[in-house]
């Protein structure tokens, strides 16, 4: 589905949440696997969505600073550094927004 969107709306870009954190959720994790690094954003749809790292009780709510979460889960995916799913989404995020 994500990929008949990107064809289909070329200036469109496709937000990651923590959910991809979840062992349950293969769908959301091969999702990530193929959308280009110029189509990425990072989202945690705070409060909602605590990345499964940070699921062991004392965390209840979601963050924005937990985008690096999905940042760190998109790179091991993607078999990349970090910092390159990083420097793609804040371009990414400077191109959207302005």
């Amino acid at each position: 589905v994500a990929m008949r969107w990107m064809m289909a709306f070329p200036n469109l870009f496709l937000g990651l949440t923590p959910v991809i954190t979840y062992k349950t959720a293969v769908e959301a994790a091969n999702t990530a696997t193929y959308i280009p690094l110029d189509r990425l954003l990072l989202e945690t749809d705070a409060p909602y969505f605590v990345p499964n790292s940070m699921r062991n009780g004392s965390v209840q709510h979601s963050h924005p600073g937990f985008a690096l979460c999905t940042a760190e889960r998109v790179a091991e995916l993607k078999n990349i550094p970090v910092d390159e799913v990083l420097r793609a989404c804040r371009e990414n995020t400077h191109k959207m927004y302005g």
